[in-house]
């Protein structure tokens, strides 16, 4: 795993830099340090054996801006470097594959690119809301979504309250009705340990049809939560097997000694962050993009909104590529996977905006 990340600073102007990681998390080497401008958007080579990036060289802003949208195309200069962290080299311009290269499927509570314009049925990805915030008309008349896992195990019925419908925020989603068709068991959401509200039910963009996340013993179902126009989107991510809810990015990632991100909305007196699963195919493993509001810089009274990628597996526990108590932002990433499918993975920075 490659990951540029931008550490900001108390003061003056901070750099984006590469850093690879095992797939497990454990930090390898720093690959580049240049003195000025940004590195982003790495991609490894089909074979893995380099990585493609680019450097814009005159990013002097001290907020964080995402440099793909702050800077020309022209002043964007593509290198390579080995894993090794030799081989550094400017490139006249980048090979075809890093042009052509898209970003990894993610999961989103927006329409997917072959989705239907018609109203969604009950229930189902929007949970019946329009753009507008508003419920489509006669909502409650529809059938409640009964949806089956691929493996044939899970069955999630997702059933309204009329209080659903006067606010789309926290307290919503509690007639969620849960069950495990091998054991027989069965629960509302709304009754789960850290209950806050489940809104929306996310889905993968390029695969709107794709609901349940798969792999293994992983068996996962994402929702969206609406916090209010201060706090934004929250991400939950239901443990299927326990069953279990856990507000993403999650609660391992320790930014201040006294204070860690923890696992529930009930727990946490502020916002939690807001988060973009991303499933890794052929793994019982997802990522996350996610983002924390108001974070502290260290060694200032100065906050930032901070972004950075973390890796979870099947117990929900999450390990971020990324170092501890700082305040970075997230310049893209990219996995090498041999022998799986697809074996390179993109995570541009623009990822969810592409």
């Amino acid at each position: 795993m490659v990951v540029a990340t931008r550490y900001l600073q108390a003061g003056g102007v901070s750099h984006a830099h590469l850093y690879l990681y095992k797939e497990d998390g454990t930090f390898l080497r720093q690959l580049t340090k240049f003195e000025k401008g940004q590195d982003h958007d790495p991609l490894f080579s089909p074979d893995g054996k380099e990585i493609i990036f680019l450097h814009t060289p005159d990013s002097e802003d001290e907020g964080g801006k995402n440099v793909a949208d702050a800077k020309s195309r022209a002043s964007v200069e593509p290198w390579r470097i080995e894993t090794s962290g030799k081989g550094l080299k400017k490139l006249p311009e980048p090979p075809e594959w890093y042009r052509t290269a898209r970003n990894a499927d993610y999961f989103t509570q927006w329409p997917g690119k072959t989705s239907s314009d018609d109203p969604p049925k009950f229930g189902e990805a929007n949970k019946g809301w329009n753009e507008k915030g508003e419920p489509w008309p006669d909502v409650m008349q529809r059938k409640p979504a009964t949806l089956l896992s691929p493996d044939g195990v899970f069955q999630l019925t997702l059933r309204l309250g009329p209080d659903d419908l006067y606010g789309n925020g926290p307290g919503n989603g509690r007639l969620y009705e849960l069950w495990n068709l091998n054991s027989g068991k069965n629960c509302l959401l709304g009754g789960l340990p850290g209950f806050s509200g489940l809104t929306n039910l996310l889905h993968e963009f390029s695969h709107p049809e794709h609901l349940f996340c798969q792999q293994g013993n992983l068996n996962v179902v994402f929702f969206s939560l609406h916090m209010g126009s201060t706090f934004g989107e929250a991400c939950i991510a239901l443990d299927l097997n326990k069953p279990n809810l856990l507000a993403l990015p999650g609660h391992q990632v320790a930014w201040r000694d006294d204070r860690k991100v923890p696992s529930t909305l009930r727990e946490h007196g502020d916002n939690p962050g807001n988060a973009m699963p991303i499933p890794l195919p052929g793994e019982p493993f997802f990522l996350v993009l996610g983002t924390n509001r108001y974070e502290p810089i260290p060694g200032s009274k100065k906050t930032a909104n901070i972004s950075y990628l973390t890796r979870f597996d099947a117990e929900l526990n999450g390990t971020p590529y990324v170092q501890l108590r700082t305040a970075p932002i997230f310049y893209g990433a990219s996995l090498y996977r041999p022998c799986k499918s697809p074996a390179v993975m993109k995570i541009g920075q623009n990822i969810g905006r592409d």
